[in-house]
């Protein structure tokens, strides 16, 4: 979790990088490690850099009145 446990909204806790990071050094590269929790277009390149390959963006998406757009807007990110 890269936020405080408890309701959908919450902003993303930057010191979530740091630990992405020594987490996806102690697994092995065939392991997948997801992010749930704050993340947004501003932030998916550091979480994605950090060591995560999935992402949970809930708010991101589904708190826009434009779905489809949100989506492309993180997919985009990520190109």
């Amino acid at each position: 979790m890269s936020v405080h446990p408890g309701y959908s909204g919450q902003a993303f806790i930057p010191e979530s990088l740091e630990r992405l990071a020594e987490l996806r050094a102690l697994l092995p590269a065939s392991m997948h490690l997801q992010v749930d929790g704050g993340v947004g277009p501003e932030n998916i390149v550091a979480v994605r850099d950090a060591g995560a390959d999935l992402f949970a963006a809930a708010t991101a998406i589904f708190g826009r009145e434009d779905l489809p757009r949100a989506y492309r807007r993180l997919v985009r990110a990520l190109a």
